[in-house]
């Protein structure tokens, strides 16, 4: 009985590890755009950070990959969140995924709960329209980036 607790106790450490692995791999490039040379031009009109869900490159509907997990925002000085359902039947929800206008500075990150599509973030500069940031996760990894 020993034993199969030990492996148990093994198994667990690993997937905490494996996890906490995942996450720091997911916030790693979280704020290349800011340290690449001429970043300075961006975000003087702020961001909108595009999530989308789908397959080959295709918005299909944020909620799969949203299951049981949810987006947190911080721009402007305020917090929130949104979980499938919001995200989903929000003003921010159009055909191309959901448009989260941000701030110059904001902080934004969510997590794919599903096993079959693949959640995608890309941070679009406001004004000039190129793509600053953009990553793309299959099931429990994690998007996010920031800029302060």
């Amino acid at each position: 009985m020993k034993k199969e607790e030990q492996k148990q106790k093994s198994s667990k450490k690993k997937l905490w590890l494996i996890g906490l692995g995942i996450l720091f791999l997911g916030n790693i490039a979280f704020n290349l755009f800011n340290q690449t040379e001429g970043s300075n031009k961006y975000g003087k009109e702020g961001f909108v950070a595009r999530l989308t869900c789908g397959m080959n490159g295709k918005h299909l509907n944020i909620m799969p990959c949203l299951h049981n997990t949810m987006i947190e925002v911080r721009t402007n000085g305020k917090y929130f969140t949104l979980n499938s359902v919001e995200a989903n039947q929000s003003s921010f929800s159009n055909s191309f995924g959901v448009d989260i206008p941000l701030t110059e500075h904001f902080a934004i990150q969510a997590q794919n709960g599903d096993n079959t599509f693949l959640l995608t973030l890309t941070v679009f500069d406001k004004a000039t329209k190129d793509i600053v940031y953009q990553k793309s996760v299959p099931q429990y990894g994690v998007v996010s980036a920031w800029n302060k």
